[in-house]
């Protein structure tokens, strides 16, 4: 029994910090290399200490060894599922940044990504750190732990997961991000489009205009321009999405 090895005091505070540690492991922000994995780890424990008395009441601590087995299973795989949302959400500003970058010339300009934790546009990563840090400074980071605690009363503990309903939840979010990306890119195509538009019927109007030498540097340097002048309307749809999506998983069901 998970009782007798840790003691009747420690089950709930245990069984609480595999769901907080899986989630955190996936959480965009608190899960990125530039992380020390101690501090990680402390932040969990810490987390975990302070939602064990609030969820307490809704955590089975006697039960048989392969039922426990099965809640151990269970309770990692929905902090999996719950961090695993927060990425697609996040993810958004990679998409628009890396569009960015397709309509600004610039997607062969790779960097070390630290928040996808991999080579992507420089773009792509410029709007994912810069988004990131406006979820943190605008305290909306407080929303995925606040959908810890919701969690409990949606996904139950010891309940058997409804698939189905976290696939459809899933590809709900993945569509959403996906238009959110979309339309946060919207004004580098609409942009582009029309630059390339002119600038075909200036190759028409000149033949002897060198289109490859003469309009990568203009469109380069008028998307540049865009990005300053739509970059702080692109955060604020993004936080305001953000918390729309992000408050639906923190607050409990009615």
């Amino acid at each position: 029994m998970l009782s007798q090895a840790l003691g009747a005091d420690l089950v709930v505070p245990a069984l609480v910090f595999l769901r907080v540690g899986a989630m955190l492991a996936m959480l965009p922000g608190f899960s990125a290399a530039y992380v020390p994995l101690q501090i990680r780890l402390l932040l969990a424990l810490a987390i975990s200490i302070l939602v064990a008395p609030v969820v307490g009441t809704k955590l089975p601590t006697t039960m048989s060894e392969g039922s426990m087995l099965l809640l151990v299973i269970n309770e990692g795989l929905v902090g999996l599922y719950l961090g695993t949302l927060a990425r697609i959400i996040v993810s958004a500003l990679h998409g628009a940044g890396s569009l960015t970058a397709t309509f600004a010339s610039l997607a062969n300009a790779l960097t070390n990504d630290p928040v996808a934790e991999q080579q992507s546009a420089t773009l792509a990563g410029f709007f994912s750190l810069f988004g990131l840090l406006a979820v943190f400074v605008t305290d909306l980071h407080h929303l995925m732990l606040q959908a810890i605690v919701a969690s409990y009363d949606v996904l139950p503990a010891g309940d058997a997961l409804p698939a189905g309903d976290l696939a459809g939840t899933t590809a709900r979010l993945v569509a959403d991000s996906f238009l959110l990306a979309l339309q946060l890119a919207a004004p580098f195509f609409v942009v582009g489009v029309g630059y390339q538009f002119a600038l075909g019927l200036m190759s028409r109007l000149m033949p002897q205009l060198s289109v490859f030498f003469v309009g990568i540097p203009l469109q380069v340097g008028l998307q540049m321009w865009v990005i300053t002048l739509t970059i702080s309307g692109i955060v604020l749809v993004f936080l305001n999405q953000f918390s729309q999506l992000m408050a639906a998983l923190a607050l409990p069901p009615a």
